[in-house]
Order: structure tokens, then sequence, then C-alpha cells
């Protein structure tokens, strides 16, 4: 009886301590532990580093410049070197050289008298000159750039401007001929230079193309007092559509 009561016993104990055992094993099974070296993906918007990165672009430009009333359009290209120390926020060297080449008519007049009746007559004539205008400003801009998707390759980009702004003015030599084919006159070339301080604000949508390369179409606004004596301003309103690389 002694034998049997034990076996009982016996059974009855290893069968509560094994669904014990077979819960703590299940339990076990199922906790992951977590890889903390997993690397997130970083945004398409930062080069290869994934982190800061030194960025050159360059492309057309077009520029018009009003001042006074009048105005002129000017073609050239637009170069910025910068430094991106992080995914939203960059600083960068400006630089563009926009020009235009035009002619424009010089008129000339003047009394005389007929060597035959003794009569006075007013003579004209006129000529041309070539008219060649140059702007090259040099500035430092802060960008700050929000990115419009969720890649971050789509941005928008507030650039705030200052620097160096340079205009030179050179004009050609006119001779002025009558009706007849006489040279009457002749006014003299010359050469201006104008230097000042611009300041302005840009506004821009860049597309990443990949983490090395991207484009950047740009608009803007820059104003200089390129003569203290006069008080007009020249505003320019710039376009650029430029291609970048990313190192």
């Amino acid at each position: 009886m002694k034998i049997i009561r034990a076996f009982f016993m016996t059974a009855l104990l290893s069968g509560i301590a094994m669904p014990a055992q077979s819960l703590f094993a299940d339990s076990s099974v199922t906790i992951q532990p977590q890889d903390s070296s997993a690397k997130k993906a970083s945004p398409i918007a930062l080069s290869n580093h994934d982190d800061s990165y030194f960025y050159l672009e360059a492309g057309p430009a077009y520029a018009r410049t009003t001042v006074a009333g009048s105005s002129a359009n000017l073609y050239g290209a637009a170069i910025s070197i910068g430094w991106c120390f992080d995914q939203t926020n960059k600083i960068h060297l400006d630089f563009d050289y926009l020009q235009r080449s035009t002619s424009e008519s010089v008129f000339y007049g003047y009394y005389d008298y007929d060597p035959n009746t003794g009569a006075p007559s007013y003579i004209t004539g006129i000529g041309t000159r070539k008219v060649k205008n140059k702007i090259t400003p040099l500035l430092l801009s802060y960008s700050a750039c929000i990115p419009l998707n969720g890649s971050a390759s789509l941005e928008l980009r507030i650039t705030p401007s200052v620097g160096y702004f340079r205009m030179t003015e050179d004009v050609s030599e006119a001779r002025i001929y009558d009706t007849n084919g006489d040279e009457k006159d002749a006014y003299p070339g010359y050469s201006d230079t104008h230097h000042a301080i611009a300041y302005g604000l840009g506004l821009g949508i860049s597309y990443h193309i990949n983490k090395k390369f991207y484009i950047d179409a740009g608009y803007r606004f820059l104003r200089a007092k390129v003569n203290e004596a006069d008080a007009a301003a020249i505003n320019m309103h710039t376009l650029t559509a430029t291609f970048g690389w990313k190192f």
C-alpha cells in the first residue's frame, strides 16, 4: 500500500512540474533581444558621408535690373561652393557673372551756313556705339532647408545673402556722319566701374537625385546702392537653374 501511495505522489508532482517548465520554456522563445547596433537609414538629402558635406553647384542665370525707372536684361552663369553642416542648414559663397551687350544711337546737330546762299541751315548726323554692362556679385549666404517629403529628396530653401556688388559699363567710341556720309564729329568711349554692398533674400526648390547629385531652381532679390550721390538704388531679380555635386 505504501508503494502504491508513493507511486501516485510521484506522478502527481511530475504532472504539475512539467506544465510549469513548458510555460517558462515557451515564454523564453517569444523574447527577442533588440539589436542596438542597427543603423537607421539616412535621408537622401545627405551625402554618402551621412553627416556634413561640401558641395559645388553651377548653372545658367538670368537677371533683370531696375534703376530709376529703367530696366535691363542680363544673362550669364551662377556658381556656388558651400558646406552643409546638417540636413537643414548650410552656408555658401555665391558668385554670378551677368552681362549684356547692346548698341545705341548717338545724334548730332548744329547750325551752319550754306556757302552758296549764306542762309543758315541745320545739319544733323547720327552714329552708333556699343555698350557692354557686367554685374558680378560675390555673396555670403545662409540657407535654411525644409524637407517637403519623407525621404527629404525634395526641399524648400530660404536664403538670405549679403556681400560685394560690382558693376562695370564699357562704351565704345561713336563717330557721327551726316546725310552725305561725311564724318562730322566723334564721341570718345569710356569705362566706368561701381562698387557697393548688396543684400537680399532668395528662395529655391532642390531635388536630390541621390546622395551624390542634386538640381536646384532658385530666385533671388538683391539690392545695391552703387553711387552715394545718387538717390536711386539698383534692384536685381535673378533666376538660376543649377546642378550640384556633393563631396
